[in-house]
């Protein structure tokens, strides 16, 4: 059976979810950046999602992916990574937009687009994370 949260919690996961905010809340802040990752990479793709996070190194974000049991998504990240040979550690957005236009790659453009399997698991397991932290996210403010 799926869980699913409440409107508010979920609204507020959404709109209100900061991964600075988690320091040493591992799983809140996994949560967050795959919510952040969902958000960025479905609106503009994953090249754009690694342009506008350059403040997180870039296998935290396919940890935090595995971590929160969205598989399919963290596997396409990976791939991803993999292809531009080159690790994407936290860095100023001047230095993540160099390093993306020296190292992007014309056969990654087919990755750019989360696949629709990997788009429904991670909201699926984001749903039930949700679900699990209710309380907290309801109150979230």
């Amino acid at each position: 059976m799926t869980q699913t949260p409440s409107v508010n919690a979920w609204n507020n996961f959404v709109m209100r979810s900061d991964p600075a905010a988690y320091g040493l809340k591992p799983r809140l802040r996994a949560a967050a950046i795959a919510n952040l990752f969902m958000a960025l990479a479905n609106n503009g793709g994953i090249n754009s999602f690694l342009t506008s996070t350059s403040e997180i190194d870039a296998t935290e974000v396919e940890r935090s992916l595995y971590e929160v049991g969205a598989k399919l998504a963290a596997e396409q990240f990976g791939a991803v990574l993999q292809g531009l040979g080159r690790p994407l550690p936290a860095a100023s957005h001047d230095t993540r937009w160099a390093a993306l236009e020296e190292s992007w790659k014309e056969a990654l453009d087919s990755l750019d687009t989360l696949s629709l399997a990997a788009d429904e698991q991670l909201t699926q397991v984001l749903n039930r994370h949700v679900a699990s932290y209710e309380d907290y996210y309801a109150g979230l403010t």
